[in-house]
């Protein structure tokens, strides 16, 4: 995950500084070059996104292998108070105060950040005038959008599961 937030920052930064010592030839073409590049890096965070939802799923499904032999000796052995969890105890896969919902929600962010980038780029290198702006207006619209779908996506994928 760190990699996927140092390869958004420094685009940005990179983005910030090169716009400023840019020759008026080569603008638009750089301007596109950043909105494919951020759009990019916005594919990327739903492919991170994707990663955590599997890396959780498979935690949850080694801590129920685990809780079966944990559940065959505490019952035959009595043993049952030193154990923490149980199978019908294990907190749930989309629980929304797990380390991994927080990173997952990191990358829904970054992800929403770099697509609000990409349409910006886009929409200012089709007019300088008004396609900032447009960019912009449709870029956190398309962003708020992405966060809620991801948000449903991680529920839908981890949160039935007990």
């Amino acid at each position: 995950m760190w990699q996927y937030y140092l390869a958004t920052v420094g685009t940005f930064v990179v983005a910030l500084f090169s716009m400023t010592e840019m020759p008026s030839t080569w603008i638009n073409l750089v301007r596109m070059a950043f909105g494919v590049a951020f759009a990019v890096l916005a594919m990327a965070g739903y492919l991170t996104l994707q990663q955590l939802i599997r890396l959780r799923g498979a935690w949850m499904e080694s801590a129920r292998a685990m809780n079966q032999i944990k559940d065959f000796y505490a019952d035959r052995l009595d043993l049952a108070p030193a154990f923490l969890w149980r199978t019908t105890t294990l907190p749930k896969a989309g629980k929304k105060d797990s380390v991994a919902f927080l990173l997952a929600l990191t990358v829904m962010v970054m992800d929403a950040f770099a697509l609000v980038l990409a349409l910006s780029f886009f929409g200012l290198a089709i007019n300088e005038t008004w396609g900032l702006w447009v960019g912009v207006g449709v870029g956190v619209v398309a962003a708020v959008l992405a966060v809620i779908w991801q948000l449903l996506l991680y529920q839908r994928k981890l949160g039935g599961s007990q």
